[in-house]
């Protein structure tokens, strides 16, 4: 009987979520919006947040929603490098 009771508090135990510890890592906030554009080069303070940007709307909407690659080589903003 004691080997029921030990086993079936292992069970518990280990279904308990761990104190302090999250099971699902949060939602990252998106780059930018994609709706509309809304951005242009003098709006990011680094080339990555504009490549972010482009490449999170790129992927979202499937286009250059901002106007971020003036030459059409998906690098965005070049000029801030």
């Amino acid at each position: 009987m004691p080997v029921f009771i030990i086993l079936g508090l292992f069970v518990v135990m280990a279904w308990r979520e761990p104190q302090g510890m999250m099971l699902y890592a949060p939602t990252p906030e998106p780059p930018c919006d994609c709706e509309s554009d809304s951005y242009h080069c003098a709006d990011f303070a680094t080339l990555d947040e504009a490549q972010d940007c482009f490449d999170y709307c790129w992927a979202l909407r499937g286009f250059d929603v901002h106007g971020l690659d003036a030459d059409g080589d998906r690098v965005a903003c070049e000029g801030l490098k």
